[in-house]
């Protein structure tokens, strides 16, 4: 009985500790959903009218963020949804979506570490701050599709 108690009062501990040093960011990322579409379908898809033979897009974007105190300062603490698609009009072109997946995400993981690592002394600069990175979350994902597009390209 008394170990019983011990290792529930240890376990309590431990969750908490382990809540306080959470990482300040997440992606929460699907696996990939691949397609095998003709060409006409993949502009579509795609949301380009250039000829193309295939894309990756993530859809069901979404940044939601909050603020917590951290290190005597405020701080956002950001998880990001995303679901890639893969769309191609041939197999053997998944591979080089694949890398503009990587390089997205590779992005997104840049951009918020440096958001997370950002100090704030209010908790209100904090959450304007945070508000303003959830609502432009969109745009920056297609800024990160098109620096993708220019450096493999």
């Amino acid at each position: 009985m008394r170990h019983t108690g011990y290792a529930l009062a240890l376990a309590a501990a431990l969750t908490v500790a382990s809540s306080v040093h959470a990482d300040p960011f997440s992606i929460a990322q699907e696996n990939p959903r691949v397609y095998l579409v003709g060409r006409d379908d993949l502009r579509i898809r795609c949301r380009t009218d250039k000829d193309i033979a295939g894309c990756a897009e993530f859809l069901g974007e979404a940044l939601r963020c909050h603020c917590e105190r951290r290190d005597a300062a405020w701080r956002i603490a950001a998880t990001a949804r995303l679901i890639p698609y893969v769309y191609v009009t041939s197999m053997q072109l998944v591979a080089h979506e694949q890398l503009h997946l990587e390089d997205i995400r590779s992005q997104l993981q840049t951009f918020l570490g440096d958001l997370t690592a950002k100090s704030f002394t209010t908790e209100t600069a904090c959450k304007a701050d945070a508000d303003f990175e959830a609502a432009v979350f969109g745009l920056r994902m297609n800024l990160f599709r098109s620096d993708s597009n220019e450096r493999l390209h």
